[in-house]
This record gives C-alpha cells, sequence and structure tokens, in this order.
C-alpha cells in the first residue's frame, strides 16, 4: 500500500506545480486536450468557481509565431592562402604594423588565439613553413618564421 501513498504523493506535488505554474485554480484555467499526433491543443469551455459559464472561450496560452528576420549574409571571409606564406612576404613585415597591415601582406591567418584582452597570437602555416606573429595593443610586437627557405 505503500506504492499508493507515493503515488497520491506526486499526484499532489504535480498538481500544486501546475497550480503555481499557471497561477488558477484547478478546474478555472483552459483545459487542453492533446491530439492524435501529440501537437495540437484545442481548447474548450470551463466553469467558473462560481458556476457561471464565461462569455467566451478560454483558448490554450499558445507564442504567437514571429517572423523570421531577414538578415543580410555577411560577406565571405577571404580564405587562408598556403602561397603567401614565403620568405619575401616575411622581409615586407615589419614591427609595430598593424594586424591589417600584416594581413594585406600574408592574407588572413590559417589560426589564431588570444594570448591575453591586450595581445594576440596570429598564425600562417602551410606544411612545415611558419609564420607567427604576436601583436600587444594592436600593433606587431614579436614576428617569428620557421622553414620558410624550404619547398
Amino acid at each position: 500500500m505503500t506504492w499508493r501513498r507515493t503515488l497520491r504523493g506526486l499526484a499532489c506535488f504535480l498538481l500544486s506545480f501546475c497550480v503555481a505554474a499557471c497561477g488558477s485554480e484547478p478546474g478555472t484555467g483552459p483545459k487542453m486536450q492533446i491530439g492524435n499526433q501529440g501537437t495540437k491543443a484545442k481548447t474548450t469551455q470551463r466553469k467558473s468557481p462560481s458556476g457561471e459559464q464565461p462569455s467566451q472561450p478560454v483558448k490554450a496560452a499558445s507564442q504567437p509565431s514571429k517572423p523570421v528576420a531577414q538578415q543580410n549574409p555577411e560577406p565571405a571571409k577571404p580564405k587562408f592562402d598556403p602561397s603567401r606564406v614565403t620568405k619575401s612576404n616575411y622581409d615586407k613585415i615589419d614591427l609595430n604594423m598593424s594586424v591589417e597591415e600584416v594581413c594585406e601582406i600574408l592574407g588572413p591567418p590559417s589560426s589564431e588565439k588570444a594570448l591575453d584582452p591586450d595581445s594576440r597570437e596570429l598564425q600562417w602555416q602551410t606544411g612545415v613553413k611558419t609564420i607567427t606573429a604576436t601583436f600587444r595593443g594592436g600593433r606587431l610586437k614579436i614576428i617569428d618564421s620557421r622553414n620558410l627557405d624550404s619547398k
């Protein structure tokens, strides 16, 4: 018989939860009936606590459908170009250049990571050839290369 008490306690809990969520006493809110597919809800009239019929049918709460905002697609980001990782392009780069100036020479980086809020590291890598640039405050502070002479 303890399972019946447990079941009864669960039912009481669910009922009190529904009352708290709907903000109404049982028998005063909308009655929802699930259709065959389990997706449609029908509304029915319920009597008010005084026993009177409401003047209009009570509708089930539903989310109004919102039109999807037309978004302008962002322009496609340029892709990493491995042919730009060369010794001649590396030699064109000077300290204190901005991120934009370096990316103008080397193109977009193959990887990027933030080192702290004010500095980040960009890397251009293809095979064994690598150029690594560290920017602090938007300006180039450290640049390093590996294996640019290899083919």
